[in-house]
């Protein structure tokens, strides 16, 4: 393992000296440009490291607006540990604005542990060539929130992302370029404690992908995409707890997709939920998922959860190993609602069960539109077959959309197995012939026309909701409502705030007429509050009848 030396959490340089004004203060790196103009509050400051350090400890929060270009450090962008201020650093976008060294050493491009409420947006962190291969990180931070930021190494085997204490990484890639290459995506460091989340952030052709072994440090990784690791795509080990949900893992020869390991004391706790994990020119004897128990004195257990999952490519999808007898832990896995081959390496104490709710992939084809794009094609097996319970961490698939939706046309949404919930296409419109039309004869399957002096039969046929998506939901815009309908109806949607353990008061109603064929419904913003809620929706035609609800778990933010 390459090992990296995390710079102190305390005792760094005191803050720079002079008066601190006592209003929150917007720099302006290195000059005042048209996203960071020449106004009150603003304050051009051409050294960015300057910016950073300024004003950490007045009482007020400050903003650091970088221009377009690059920003090179000899040694690393750092903060003060004693500065307790927020701050906000804004670049001019991944690819516009970079942060780089000309560091020769072992060292972090950009050292952002310390005290701030920090967050970091729209900007690329650059490792540069001249650090010594197989050493040097491009970022190290304590319990901060980073948001559209890039690291790229042009060196050979450096460390992406080392997160101190947690915090939140998302929408981010991690990648070699120009001959570099990354060793570790992300990993932790327990210096501190508290969560690390991980969303929709793509590690490119890592060594190690994402690495969680500090039991101080949980980790929830969500709509991930590893992309060829050289080793594993993610390890949970050392006692720790890790979640991997809505991603996708693609690995080829030896690799493995997702790591459970006990060789220490305490009890190591993973869950692979909502995954597509496929292999491609795979070495025969390499698993999708390895759990393991090693035959060290005292080592913990493994418990890992596989479900809702596809597992594609493998000849021995699960391999389970614990040493048997006293002195060390068990290896168990639990696989339920999941696809895959019914082939399963399995040794020591402890067991590996697979629900009757799964389906073996041996006789029973995914139907991925390719290895390399596996999102699922009509007719797959996949698609309705997940737990039937709503769960509401899984609300969106990798893509976003909502779950569950009525993938198979019966009239029922169920969640879909893997990272992507099948989206029907909306039916093709019915073209009515003019009133009167001589030559024209009723589509087929429509019901004979009434005899004369008869009544017409009722309409018994209730109208049907597919492709239900709700998007763009906050507390100061609104959203909306898409959705196909068989027929025209009033379309009745009911969203009742919720809590952990249940309903937590009246629900909001809202009616809106819609029509045959698709529609997307305005949801005002004023009818909406920044909480969870849980939304049905139901239609109902002009004659009374109507459609079986649908339920959804949603989020509104502020």
């Amino acid at each position: 393992m390459t090992m990296r030396t995390a710079f102190p959490l305390l005792g760094l340089t005191a803050a720079l000296a002079g008066a601190s004004p006592a209003s929150a203060t917007t720099f302006c790196v290195p000059a005042f440009t048209a996203a960071c103009p020449d106004a009150a509050g603003n304050v051009q400051q051409a050294d960015l490291q300057t910016a950073l350090q300024a004003n950490g400890h007045d009482g007020s929060a400050d903003r650091v607006v970088i221009a377009p270009g690059t920003f090179t450090r000899p040694d690393s962008l750092e903060l003060y540990s004693g500065d307790d201020d927020a701050l906000e650093v804004v670049g001019a976008g991944r690819g516009a604005t970079y942060l780089t060294s000309t560091e020769n050493a072992n060292a972090y491009v950009v050292d952002l542990v310390g005290h701030r409420d920090l967050t970091v947006r729209d900007l690329t962190i650059l490792i540069p060539a001249s650090f010594p291969d197989d050493l040097g990180s491009g970022l190290q931070a304590s319990q901060a929130t980073f948001e559209r930021v890039d690291i790229e190494s042009r060196n050979a085997g450096s460390d992406g992302v080392s997160m101190v204490g947690g915090g939140t990484f998302r929408d981010g890639r991690i990648y070699g370029a120009a001959g570099g290459s990354i060793f570790t995506g992300i990993d932790t460091n327990g210096a501190l404690s508290g969560s690390l989340e991980v969303e929709r952030t793509t590690i490119d052709h890592p060594a190690w992908g994402l690495e969680v072994d500090d039991p101080e440090v949980p980790v929830f990784a969500r709509r991930m995409r590893i992309i060829d690791p050289g080793n594993f795509g993610m390890r949970v080990t050392y006692g720790t707890f890790g979640v991997l949900e809505n991603s996708v893992v693609q690995t080829t020869g030896t690799a493995v997709a997702v790591i459970a390991e006990a060789s220490t004391a305490g009890t190591t706790v993973a869950t692979v939920r909502h995954a597509t994990i496929v292999g491609y020119g795979m070495d025969v004897d390499t698993p999708a998922i390895r759990t393991t128990v090693t035959n060290s004195p005292g080592a913990g257990s493994v418990n890992l959860v596989v479900k809702d999952t596809i597992l594609a490519g493998y000849e021995t999808p699960l391999w389970r190993e614990a040493p048997t007898g006293p002195g060390t832990g068990s290896a168990n896995v639990l696989v339920s609602y999941s696809l895959l081959r019914f082939s399963v390496y399995d040794s020591g104490d402890g067991s590996t069960t697979l629900g009757a709710s799964s389906i073996d992939a041996t006789t029973s084809n995914p139907l991925f539109n390719s290895l390399l794009d596996p999102h699922l094609k009509p007719g797959s097996p996949a698609i309705d077959s997940g737990d039937p319970q709503v769960v509401s961490v899984t609300a969106e698939d990798y893509d976003g959309n909502l779950r569950p939706v009525d993938g198979d046309g019966d009239g029922a949404a169920r969640r879909d197995m893997g990272a992507f919930e099948y989206q029907p296409p909306a039916p093709p419109p019915v073209d009515q012939p003019p009133a009167g039309d001589p030559g024209t004869s009723p589509p087929s399957g429509a019901p004979p026309a009434p005899a004369p002096g008869t009544d017409p039969a009722p309409d018994i046929t209730k109208p049907r909701i597919s492709g239900l998506r709700l998007s763009g939901l906050s507390a100061r815009r609104g959203g909306f409502a898409a959705m196909t309908l068989s027929e025209a109806a009033t379309v009745v949607l009911a969203l009742r705030p919720v809590g952990r353990s249940g309903a937590l008061g009246k629900a909001v109603t809202l009616k809106f007429t819609a029509r045959a064929g698709s529609n997307r419904l305005r949801i005002k913003a004023r009818r909406l509050r920044a909480r969870r809620y849980r939304v049905t929706v139901v239609a109902r035609d002009a004659a009374g009848n109507s459609s079986a609800a649908l339920a959804r778990r949603i989020i509104v933010r502020r």
